[in-house]
């Protein structure tokens, strides 16, 4: 199996990238695992999710998403969690993912923790500018999340962005490869299939 992480900041485009890669790769030779999914579920604690720094690496059950990786790496099979950004809650349905010869990881910190650094054969990096970033973000969490204008940009501001220079932004010295999330992304995705001598 061949581990790739793809990391960078929120809105960059991982997923996006991700997506495409994996249709490149073919979907019976390739899955996924999304970090995001693995977000604690602090509603159930009874937290207020607008005072959640959903930034930080402390929000995110690292223990348990260094397990599921842990067994991808090993040929099983694992239930990865399934989180809702609406409600900001962990739904009881889970995603059953299939050891497969390619493994992409996305998340927005993964290159710099240390429970999970070792597992990766190629480190990307997406670089957005952060402009890109926040305009994506906008219509993104308003389309999907129910969120207004002002309750973004205030999150951003308040946590996204000091998140991003201090933990995910270290991240791309870390990377083997740095691509552009606001480019080609076809362009971005046969650098990554060269690295892995893939035949188109």
């Amino acid at each position: 199996m061949i581990i790739i992480g793809i990391c960078g900041g929120s809105a960059s485009g991982k997923t996006t990238f991700a997506g495409e890669l994996i249709k490149e790769l073919g979907g019976d030779y390739s899955s996924c695992l999304h970090l995001d999914d693995y977000y604690i579920d602090f509603v159930k604690k009874g937290a207020d999710p607008s005072e959640i720094n959903y930034d930080h690496p402390g929000s995110t059950d690292i223990t348990l998403f260094t397990h599921d990786l842990l067994l991808l790496k090993q040929d099983y099979g694992v239930d990865s969690p399934v989180y809702d950004f609406k409600s900001h809650t962990r739904l009881k349905k889970v995603c059953h993912i299939t050891p497969r010869r390619y493994l992409l990881v996305d998340g927005l910190y993964l290159f710099n923790i240390p429970s999970i650094s070792s597992f990766f054969d190629i480190k990307i990096y997406v670089e957005t500018p952060a402009t890109v970033r926040l305009e994506r973000r906008i219509i993104r969490d308003r389309k999907y999340r129910n969120r207004t204008p002002e309750s973004i940009i205030m999150q951003y501001n308040r946590f996204v962005k000091p998140m991003h220079e201090q933990y995910v932004e270290p991240n791309r010295e870390l990377a083997d490869i740095v691509v552009e999330g606001n480019g080609d992304v076809q362009h971005q995705v046969e650098k990554i299939l060269g690295l892995l001598d893939v035949k188109k």
